[in-house]
């Protein structure tokens, strides 16, 4: 058995309260085509500076997931913003109810996601720099009907996944101390 001393042994670290294998999303990448198959889905607009671009919001239950349809795969879609829901906060515009504001609050440092734009909300108020990157993103949807779904959807699951990630601090906390 001398070549089982070559072998390494098991990590005995336990994975970070903070890390959700779900938000990994089969290795998926923004700009990485794949089978949307029977996925959820609502249509809706992007808007950009470049202008409104159709897309998907996938109904997922950890990610914000944006795709666009691929035209020459049927049934298939390119990621263009892919962000964990639990970084994702949904406001309804105020001046048309047809429209949900997407703040993306990231760490401080991080890429711009997809068709996201940068927003600074200390420099409406004239606070100094923030500890996190902030990014908008609005979508549009066809009547308000469709939005209230969007938005009750990215509200409910990202409450869940804060929910389950205050759970899992505690409980590494408690272990920690029971050491």
């Amino acid at each position: 058995m001398l070549g089982s001393a070559l072998v390494p042994a098991p990590a005995t670290e336990a994975p970070s309260p903070l890390w959700l294998a779900e938000e990994d999303f089969n290795g998926c990448t923004e700009g990485k085509a794949f089978e949307l198959g029977r996925m959820d889905r609502i249509v809706c607009g992007v808007v950009t500076p470049e202008g409104r671009h159709t897309r998907y919001l996938v109904l997922h239950q950890h990610l914000l997931l944006l795709v666009q349809p691929d035209l020459v795969q049927p049934g298939w879609a390119v990621a263009r913003t892919l962000v964990p829901l639990r970084y994702v906060d949904a406001q309804v515009d105020r001046t048309d109810h047809r429209m949900l504001r997407l703040t993306l609050r990231l760490a401080q440092g991080a890429a711009c996601p997809g068709e996201a734009s940068a927003f600074d909300p200390g420099a409406a108020d004239g606070e100094g720099t923030s500890k996190t990157s902030c990014f908008l993103l609005t979508l549009s949807f066809e009547d308000n009907q469709r939005r209230l779904f969007a938005e009750n959807h990215l509200c409910k699951y990202r409450k869940a996944v804060r929910e389950h990630l205050s759970a899992n601090v505690e409980k590494f906390v408690d272990d920690l101390c029971g050491q």
